[in-house]
């Protein structure tokens, strides 16, 4: 028993002194300074990076330092501490030191808010570093020209061949010389850094060995960034690196093959897969897996949505993974998304067969506010034949046709207040929308307190017209009818104006 325990005592300092052998430097600083647009994600990008470092990079989170909001005494502070930190380190041959900086940069410096840091002292920073392995990751703009430092320049990426000890210096910059790095809102970080991060986590493991290489991070993270930014902004981005390693070793950036939280891809799944959050607003996963070999992905615990496609074919599953355990995927999981085939009268015969999917907006719900004018048409006491209102207004997206609404408002005059819902119908015309609303609702008099006499049910026809004033705002006119039970049926209509706002995702479809 003595011998079985301190075998494990043995293993696991052997695993924790591992991990003390890799440290790392993270730096975010979203203010680059007077003229700059903001950035929304460098900070993200840092706290995420950390994250994944330690779980499942090898790192002990004492040896991981994260600097957000960075300046330049920050930063030369953050490289005094990790210098301390590798120096007393008795096994130098074998470590690892990784600097990661997303923000603003020029062709000559990182711009921390008010300060600035040269790239040249970055480099001799990094050279400085008594780490066998440094690896310095630059995600900004111009940030390419720290690879061009000592004749470094754009090259194919190279291939180590033999598994042995390696050591040297690899710099990686998010764009060349005279680019720009790019954010995005979808990804919800800066597209170089999520396609890194997310090719750590097993989609850029091309040899499907539960291993991440340098080499392998590199090009999923070339090829995903040069994909991404050609797609959406017309403005292509290409990462570059300048190498310089000594040995014939992969350096190995993740080792997934001790890692069990995750989904198991079985080796005769094939095809392009993503895994999504649940809500598909997160994306965790981005290749291409062919057959005959099982593909692992780790993923913190939680539920996810998997989409696979194969040509026209697509299928999607829903998976759920705990703390520390594989969940293992098979085709046999998929539900397919049926296309229904309907033929169209009058066409020509190699057009008359067309295909008809359900997309739905990711942000389905709407709210806004809006204001209007009443007139009651008859009433056997009626003090204010007209009158202003005020509401707060919501809608919830059904189908393409159908939209659920619920509206809230007050009756200056006559002292009312009123709470309606009901259903859309849902005409579209370009970026337009005809609507005819149905619904009921119940107003109450604040003069008859709280009484029954005080409650008056109606029923509501609201038709109306509503257009786009961007992405996210739209603006709708409505002609509100209503038939009144009070002591007396009265009738009121009247004339609304409502500004409605979506969420950031309502343009983007999933597909059903």
């Amino acid at each position: 028993m003595r011998l079985v325990i301190f075998i494990v005592v043995f293993l696991f300092c052997i695993v924790q002194r591992a991990n003390a052998f890799r440290y790392a430097l993270l730096a975010g600083q979203n203010d680059g300074g007077k003229g700059l647009t903001r950035l929304k994600y460098a900070h993200k990008d840092v706290e995420r990076f950390s994250e994944l470092l330690v779980e499942i990079g090898g790192f002990d989170k004492s040896n991981v330092i994260t600097i957000s909001g960075a300046d330049s005494s920050d930063l030369e502070a953050g490289f005094d501490k990790i210098k301390k930190l590798i120096q007393r380190d008795n096994n130098l041959q074998n470590s690892l030191f990784l600097f990661y900086y997303s923000g603003h940069a020029d062709e000559k410096s990182l711009l921390l808010g008010k300060t600035t840091l040269s790239l040249e002292k970055i480099e001799n920073r990094l050279q400085t570093v008594s780490s066998a392995i440094k690896i310095g990751i630059f995600d900004a703009c111009q940030s390419g020209v720290v690879t061009a430092f000592k004749g470094g320049g754009r090259a194919e990426p190279f291939y180590f061949k033999e598994q042995q000890k390696v050591k040297g210096k690899a710099i990686i910059a998010s764009s060349s010389a005279n680019e720009r790095a790019q954010e995005s809102e979808a990804l919800k970080g800066s597209v170089f850094s999520f396609h890194w991060m997310n090719g750590l986590r097993g989609s850029a493991d091309l040899s499907y060995d539960r291993k991440v290489t340098l080499n392998e991070a590199y090009q999923y993270a070339y090829r995903k960034t040069v994909e991404t930014s050609a797609l959406t902004s017309g403005m292509v981005q290409h990462p570059v690196y300048r190498f310089n390693i000594k040995g014939q070793g992969d350096i190995i950036l993740t080792n997934l093959q001790d890692k069990s939280g995750g989904i198991l891809l079985d080796s005769f799944s094939n095809g392009k897969f993503l895994i999504l959050s649940e809500n598909y607003m997160d994306v965790y996963a981005d290749f291409y897996k062919a057959k005959g070999k099982a593909h692992f992905i780790s993923l913190p615990s939680g539920t996810y949505t998997l989409i696979n496609a194969k040509g026209k074919d697509i299928g999607t599953c829903v998976f759920s993974v705990e703390k520390n355990r594989t969940c293992n995927f098979f085709e046999s999981m998929l539900i397919p998304n049926t296309r229904i085939e309907s033929t169209i009268k009058g066409k020509i015969a190699e057009n008359k067969a067309e295909s008809e999917i359900q997309a739905l907006p990711l942000s389905r719900f709407r709210l806004g506010f809006g204001c209007g004018v009443h007139a009651v048409i008859n009433q056997a006491k009626n003090d204010h034949s007209k009158d202003l209102s005020i509401e707060v207004a919501g809608s919830y997206h059904i189908s393409e046709k159908i939209d659920f609404f619920s509206d809230l408002y007050c009756l200056f005059f006559e002292k009312r207040s009123g709470i309606d819902f009901g259903f859309d119908y849902i005409r579209k015309i370009e970026d337009h929308r005809l609507r005819i609303g149905l619904g009921t609702g119940v107003e109450y008099l604040f003069g008859k307190g709280l009484t029954g006499d005080a409650l008056e049910p109606f029923f509501l026809l609201k038709p109306g017209f509503e257009f786009k004033l961007n992405e996210r705002i739209k603006a709708g006119l409505g002609l509100p009818y209503k038939i009144i039970f009070g002591p007396s049926v009265s009738h009121r209509a009247g004339l609304e104006l409502q500004i409605m706002l979506s969420g950031k995702y309502s343009d983007v479809k999933v597909i059903k």
